[in-house]
């Protein structure tokens, strides 16, 4: 503001440049401008010179000292700047003060729990004063930068005590898992596939079964999420002690069959057995016989049961005469066929006159 032919008022700006001075001029009509009182204030930052315009956005520390030179000269760090003012028009060239501080940028990671903490810090030094500054974004592993994240602050003007914010949330990943090899009859569900966030705990499913086999285990059992997804394998063995049963049959004198004997085997889960048929006294093994079944596939749960029919025998009973047959005997009785273990009715004893008969050897 011109105050009368001698001096003027120059406005520093309440924000940062300590309010307003007054100046005499010279026979040149030129004001000497001190540095700002503001500069040793503490926390408002260097002052790096005197300007045309203010502030412009986005300007960098380099181009600010390049314009200060401009202005200034090439001893601007040296030279006082000046004020020219035109004596005639009383109209005062603007100058303009810029200053540089430090901003930080704060990269928050979420927590397990939903919330975020500052996994890390950056100090940007002799940052101007009313730029913009503007936060990048990190890779952090098993994280991804969320611009939605409450709080967030990835652009800002420099000004005392700037802070930029960016979020990461914790990623998931899938953990599924698989059977190696044979998958048994029986056999457990595969246990459903679940996601985890990175960084978590996973608790392993229950061991699966299947009847006959041993399993050998998932192939990772506790451990902590990594940044990717994870499958969980475990495979069977067939057991070599499953159970399995042999059945014998023996033939009834009507013709029907009663169980007269039962083994229980051992044999390796999903292999052939083959039943090995036994001596029975007045009986014999018939492969033939309905029901019967020699071989079979040795089921895990026990459940195979083989089975062997041995029919009854059949015996022939004759009679014969020891020593001299009488002429006037009668004819022998005639030889019949009796199974095993069957009722035999001995023939009535042979007569000859003139004789006596001894009577047979067996009764009835």
């Amino acid at each position: 503001t011109w105050l009368n032919a001698d001096s003027v008022e120059v406005l520093y700006g309440t924000a940062h440049f300590g309010g307003q001075e007054t100046y005499g001029l010279d026979g040149n009509r030129v004001c000497i401008l001190p540095t700002p009182i503001s500069t040793c204030k503490d926390g408002v930052g260097e002052f790096i010179g005197w300007f045309d315009e203010p502030m412009a956005a986005s300007i960098s520390e380099e181009d600010a000292a390049a314009e200060a030179l401009n202005v200034l000269g090439d001893d601007a760090v040296c030279q006082l700047p000046s004020i020219t003012v035109d004596p005639v028009e009383r109209t005062i060239r603007k100058v303009y003060a810029r200053y540089t501080t430090d901003y930080t940028v704060e990269h928050n990671l979420e927590n397990l729990d939903g919330t975020y903490s500052v996994a890390e810090t950056e100090t940007h030094e002799d940052a101007v004063i009313g730029s913009i500054a503007t936060a990048q974004e990190k890779d952090f592993v098993g994280f991804s930068f969320n611009n939605e994240a409450d709080g967030t602050k990835i652009t800002a003007p420099v000004a005392i005590g700037t802070t930029l914010r960016l979020f990461y949330s914790r990623n998931e990943y899938n953990v599924s898992y698989s059977y190696n090899g044979i998958i048994p009859a029986g056999a457990s569900e595969l246990p459903a596939s679940s996601s985890y966030k990175y960084g978590a705990l996973v608790n392993a499913a229950d061991a699966a079964s299947a009847p006959g086999y041993i399993f050998s285990g998932w192939d990772r059992n506790n451990f902590t999420m990594p940044a990717g997804n994870v499958q969980i394998s475990g495979s069977f063995t067939a057991k070599d002690d499953t159970l399995y049963t042999v059945e014998h049959y023996l033939e009834e004198l009507d013709g029907t069959f009663r169980l007269e004997e039962s083994d229980e085997l051992q044999g390796t889960t999903d292999t052939e057995a083959t039943a090995i048929a036994k001596e029975y006294e007045g009986f014999s093994f018939d492969e033939n016989a309905e029901g019967t079944q020699i071989s079979g596939n040795i089921a895990g749960d026990g459940s195979l049961v083989l089975r062997l029919y041995y029919t009854r025998n059949s015996y022939s009973v004759s009679y014969q005469i020891n020593g001299e047959t009488p002429d006037n005997m009668k004819g022998l009785p005639e030889a019949a066929e009796f199974k095993f273990g069957a009722d035999v009715k001995v023939a009535d004893n042979a007569s000859a006159y003139g004789f006596n008969f001894s009577g047979w050897d067996k009764a009835d």
